[in-house]
């Protein structure tokens, strides 16, 4: 299998839109659907779920005021508030539409597409070679593609080289909290649930990190 990880400025896509009057409001896929059955003659419509984030309540409500009126959005309805983030469920036409292309390309989209800078960033994946490159191709139609990768595909730990005790590291402080603020867990509580020394499970950890945030900081810088 081949994958592709890439980004795209979409023109007459409210992500241009929004980039320009709220150039710190990010979104993430949350759900989508794109109907009736895709074919070349038929465009169909898009419905999705989007979460959107904002620096403070303020910026929210105003984007909130501003995001229904764009041309492009066919109908934005508020399912969820809370203070600087919203859940929205979009609908609009799905023609000349990213996710049309990835499916009429025969390619499947990993993971959650997000939006932010004016940009939509996709990973997809494809049996073919030849998939990725008429993707490609054919999105280069649509607006400006910015490739980060273009590859075999591989899954996260094998991508990134972890070997199994960083996986089980990462995957640890992930669950146990050791990435929120404040954090809900200590290297040496974390240590102790893994049953090695508080040294041992901080290398461990340390250099899964260094394999895997780079990386995964340049999709999104």
């Amino acid at each position: 299998m081949r994958e592709a990880v890439f980004s795209i400025r979409h023109r007459g896509c409210w992500s241009t839109a929004i980039a320009r009057r709220f150039p710190k409001v990010t979104a993430s896929l949350v759900s989508w659907v794109t109907f009736p059955v895709l074919t070349e003659k038929k465009t169909g419509r898009w419905s999705a779920l989007w979460k959107f984030e904002a620096t403070d309540d303020g910026e929210m409500s105003r984007f909130l005021a501003y995001f229904p009126k764009l041309k492009m959005v066919e109908k934005a309805e508020v399912l969820y508030r809370e203070k600087n983030m919203a859940i929205i469920h979009e609908v609009s036409h799905a023609a000349g539409s990213v996710s049309r292309t990835i499916a009429l390309s025969e390619c499947h989209v990993v993971g959650t597409m997000s939006v932010g800078n004016g940009m939509e960033h996709w990973h997809v994946i494809a049996e073919r070679a030849g998939q990725i490159k008429a993707l490609l191709a054919s999105l280069e139609k649509l607006g400006t593609v910015f490739i980060e990768r273009i590859g075999k595909y591989e899954p996260a730990r094998r991508r990134f080289k972890l070997t199994e005790k960083q996986m089980k590291a990462l995957s640890l402080a992930l669950s146990g909290g050791y990435y929120s603020w404040p954090r809900k867990a200590t290297l040496g509580e974390l240590a102790q649930l893994a049953g090695i020394s508080r040294r041992a499970f901080q290398e461990q950890l340390r250099r899964g990190e260094a394999k895997a945030i780079p990386p995964l900081l340049r999709q999104i810088i």
